[in-house]
């Protein structure tokens, strides 16, 4: 799981980095860290997941949303989040 977490993090900040004109070259939204034994995802320092906490919902008996899809959602929720927190403002 740990390859296939640190492969959907180089793939979202590259896509991230090709879908906007205005993005900052040095700037890479995911982020993919590493005890060992525990390997998780974060969303510009946000924890979105890790391999013990895993909030994908299951599609079938034995097979869960893909963690592409769930990282995107997650990084969908918080910055709908900031830009409702920065409406406030």
């Amino acid at each position: 799981m740990k390859q296939e977490a640190l492969r959907i993090v180089e793939e979202l900040n590259m896509e991230s980095y090709l879908n906007n004109e205005d993005s900052l070259d040095y700037y890479e939204p995911f982020d993919f860290r590493s005890t060992g034994y525990d390997s998780a995802i974060y969303f510009m320092r946000l924890f979105i997941w890790s391999e013990d906490n895993d909030e994908r919902e299951w599609i079938t008996e034995h097979e869960k949303e893909p963690l592409k899809s769930f990282c995107i959602s997650q990084a969908k929720r918080i910055l709908s989040d900031l830009n409702y927190r920065m409406g406030e403002l």
